[in-house]
């Protein structure tokens, strides 16, 4: 994530719902990749959600995913807040009293 621009609100979305590799063990008398571990914690499946939080300065704020993080777009409910974000300056339509039944 890059630094804030100044004026532009940005939107923070974080998810937790996938196990995440944090890092990877292979053991120095025997390195062969069949004896390899991998740790694993809660994160979109690419980013921990620690992480997350560090970049974000915390989760509080955050507004939850609960896609992978390759398929972030997909959660209707991402694309519900985007939608809402970019039409939140835009006036409701105007409702005629002249109602056609």
């Amino acid at each position: 994530m890059g630094r804030p621009i100044l004026g532009v609100e940005q939107v923070l979305v974080a998810g937790d719902a996938f196990a995440t590799s944090l890092y990877l063990y292979a053991p120095r008398e025997n390195p062969r990749w069949q004896d390899w571990r991998f740790s694993k914690s809660r994160g979109d499946g690419t980013v921990p959600v620690w992480s997350a939080a560090n970049n974000f300065a915390g989760l509080s704020g955050t507004l939850p995913s609960f896609s992978e993080h390759a398929t972030i777009f997909d959660d209707d409910g991402v694309r519900n807040l985007l939608l809402r974000e970019l039409v939140s300056n835009v006036p409701p339509p105007v409702a005629s009293s002249e109602a056609l039944w």
